[in-house]
């Protein structure tokens, strides 16, 4: 399993690795968005270079200005035809439908006459192969943009999965657990921080406040083996009382071993007397140890 420096490293490595790819995607965003631009803006004018080739040149031939005239005498003159009709029909009147055909004429003519002469003839090829070629850069620059976000998506999904795992690895816990200012806590606080211990040791915690702890503040259970856990959140070294408190609720409480916790130290006669009634001495010696779960809690 990985200790807890190379579990941090990754994590790090991976939240820069994270951050780069989030900068990469924002960039490649940044490059969609600029070639769709240029894609909406070179489409009406390649659509429009079309149209006016297709209109200046008669159905199968080539563009010529007698064609160009004929197309703006009659295009105007249909659009005043339909415009007078129109007008006729619904108000009947030749006066008035005269004035809306004329009105439709003029303008007609100056759409017409845009497309039949802007740009010049000799010119308007270039233009349409021109803007094809920035339609087709744009088009492939989009699918490019579009690929790479997918790719950079799909790595930063993957990375944000094994950071997942990471935090939740138990060896990731219980290195947080000893990150905390353990060697300053006192009484209670104690207590529920060595439950929470025990808990990613993947012990059953009681507690023992809520019936009266007869010398014994937790009991944990593993499979069926209990102890009797006595906690000491201590500055000084913890004596003979505890080790007797500890041995005497393991009966109580049906235990088949007993422990004494501190985050000091033990006395010599408590080490004596711990050893004579088979019960575990955790002292800040080897706290890290105990809650990297690397302490035989069954040693008798």
């Amino acid at each position: 399993m990985n200790t807890h420096s190379q579990i941090s490293s990754r994590i790090n490595q991976i939240n820069v690795s994270i951050q780069a790819l989030q900068n990469q995607h924002a960039d490649w965003n940044d490059n969609l968005r600029q070639h769709s631009a240029n894609l909406n803006s070179s489409r009406p004018k390649y659509w429009y270079m079309v149209a006016a080739d297709k209109i200046r040149r008669p159905p199968g031939g080539s563009e010529s200005s007698i064609w160009r005239m004929g197309v703006l005498l009659c295009v105007p003159a249909i659009i005043f035809t339909i415009c007078f009709i129109a007008c006729h029909v619904v108000f009947g009147s030749a006066f008035h439908s005269t004035i809306f055909g004329m009105a439709g004429l003029v303008v007609s003519l100056v759409p017409i006459s845009f497309v039949l002469f802007v740009p010049q003839s000799n010119r308007l090829s270039t233009y349409i192969e021109g803007l094809q070629k920035a339609i087709d850069e744009s088009t492939n620059g989009m699918d490019v943009a579009n690929s790479q976000l997918q790719k950079i998506a799909a790595q930063i999904n993957q990375l944000e999965s094994e950071r997942n795992q990471l935090f939740s690895s138990i060896d990731y816990q219980r290195q947080q657990l000893l990150a905390e200012n353990w060697k300053a806590m006192r009484g209670v606080e104690f207590e529920n921080y060595l439950a929470r211990v025990f808990q990613s040791l993947g012990y059953h915690v009681e507690t023992t406040r809520t019936s009266g702890d007869q010398g014994v503040d937790l009991v944990v259970q593993i499979g069926h083996r209990r102890i009797a856990i006595q906690a000491k959140g201590y500055v000084n070294s913890v004596g003979n009382a505890a080790v007797q408190q500890a041995v005497a609720g393991k009966s109580i409480y049906n235990c088949g071993f007993s422990a004494v916790i501190t985050n000091s130290r033990f006395t010599n006669a408590a080490i004596e007397l711990a050893s004579a009634n088979h019960c575990v001495l955790i002292s800040e010696d080897n706290f890290c140890e105990f809650v990297m779960g690397r302490v035989q809690l069954f040693a008798y």
